[in-house]
């Protein structure tokens, strides 16, 4: 995987692809969103020739976002036939059966970085490196192809893009007479001042295990986002002293008692944010959700800045995650994928997708209705940040697996961070060995 370098005018589609990975239901249900015409097959639409693409997709909230698609994408000579399976198992276990096969989806979502790398290996998937090109030229971010990027060759285009920052209750802020802090030691006496007055500074949680990693990342990046990359990638070990001084760094704000008792994400932490029992947390903009779910109003009941970097020379850095829309090899439908996905940023069809979901846009020309989305897409461009990769995709599953349950360790033992650090350089080591 490459690592990424500068941000674009751009942010995201989409939501809750961190935890597309663990959901589950049961079930399967089939949405069509190419009126008349089946998949694989030809319509027409005023006159015009219309080529049919099947889309599978596994996300529920994505199917009238996907629908809509399909009729702005009529537009430009192309419609989708979408299949939205209720349980993301069966799904997976579906796909990964019928990927070999011209009947397979020439267009499905996944999950990106190591997650999809196995599709790779197996030759399943549409290499489209020469569609990025296209892509770029309607203004999609360049960096967000090294999530998709495996031996110099791109094999996805981002359907869900998500920036991680830090929500803050404005009102909680205003009481306190605080301003959005611009440095680390700036991020500091905001905690302390919240603290003494009887505050949680920052609302945390490792419900489902997987958030135990958000933290490790958020400073590692304003630590050393270099370092951050090479741990990724095999090339730096957890044992290395600057990664123990982040961990020293991260056990200073439990020692501080800046960190709330672990919250469930889903519910208690929004609600206690909503009251004001704590002041900040750091999550994915797809939390802007949530927030709104508890009756919050974005940009007045609550913002979001980019956590400032610890080290000055670490520059502006922040964690991005993306969810992928991948083609098949060998589906009947590939070559017709490939060229429908060129006009799904579009501007029209684009903002299409924007609106009806109602999350931020990929490309220039789009505008978000949520102000909070909008003032951290505009701090991101216009101050050059550096996309990085989530943990969560952009190291191997085998490792991000074990390291996360190291990490909630960790949480609730910090004085075991050496041991915490050790033991997941020992699983990192076995497996890029055996590389």
């Amino acid at each position: 995987m490459k690592k990424a370098k500068w941000v674009a005018s751009m942010l995201v589609l989409a939501s809750l692809l961190v935890l597309s990975a663990c959901s589950g239901g049961s079930g399967e249900s089939g949405a069509n969103g190419s009126g008349d015409t089946s998949a694989g097959g030809d319509g027409k639409q005023g006159g015009q020739d219309v080529k049919v693409v099947s889309v599978s997709n596994d996300e529920g909230s994505f199917v009238e976002g996907l629908d809509k698609v399909s009729e702005a994408l009529k537009a430009y000579g192309y419609s989708l036939d979408v299949n939205t399976y209720a349980d993301t198992t069966a799904y997976q276990s579906t796909l990964r059966a019928t990927l070999s096969s011209p009947d397979s989806p020439g267009m499905f979502k996944w999950w990106s970085g190591y997650r999809m790398e196995s599709l790779v290996k197996e030759n399943l998937l549409a290499d489209l490196t020469e569609a990025w090109e296209t892509y770029k030229e309607k203004g999609v971010n360049a960096d967000l192809a090294n999530a998709f990027t495996f031996d110099g060759k791109v094999y996805g285009l981002p359907l869900a893009v998500n920036y991680w920052q830090v929500f803050y209750n404005k009102k909680v802020f205003e009481a306190n007479n605080l301003q959005v802090p611009t440095t680390w030691d700036e991020f500091l006496q905001v905690a302390e001042t919240l603290k003494k007055s009887g505050i949680s500074p920052i609302a945390q949680t490792a419900d489902g295990r997987w958030p135990g990693f958000i933290w490790f990342e958020e400073l590692m990046i304003k630590y050393d986002p270099d370092l951050y990359v090479d741990l990724l990638e095999g090339r730096a070990k957890y044992t290395d002293e600057r990664v123990v001084e982040v961990m020293e760094i991260w056990k200073s704000l439990y020692d501080k008692g800046y960190f709330s008792e672990p919250l469930n994400w889903q519910n208690t932490m929004a609600s206690e944010f909503a009251n004001g029992n704590v002041g900040m947390f750091v999550m994915g903009d797809w939390y802007n959700g949530v927030l709104m779910g508890q009756g919050l109003k974005p940009g007045e009941d609550y913002g979001a800045f980019i956590l400032p970097p610890i080290r000055p020379e670490a520059g502006n850095n922040i964690i991005f995650e993306t969810g992928a829309l991948l083609i098949s090899e060998h589906s009947k439908d590939r070559d017709n994928a490939i060229e429908a996905s060129k006009h799904l940023f579009e501007t029209d069809v684009s903002g299409t997708w924007t609106s009806t979901i109602g999350v931020a846009p990929l490309v220039p020309g789009v505008q978000s209705d949520n102000s909070v989305i909008n003032d951290i897409m505009k701090e991101v461009d216009e101050k050059d940040y550096r996309l990085l990769p989530r943990y969560w995709e952009g190291t191997p599953t085998e490792i991000c697996e074990y390291a996360v349950d190291q990490f909630v360790r960790f949480m609730f033992n910090p004085d075991e961070y050496k041991n915490v650090l050790e033991t997941i350089e020992a699983k990192a080591s076995s497996y890029w060995s055996s590389r």
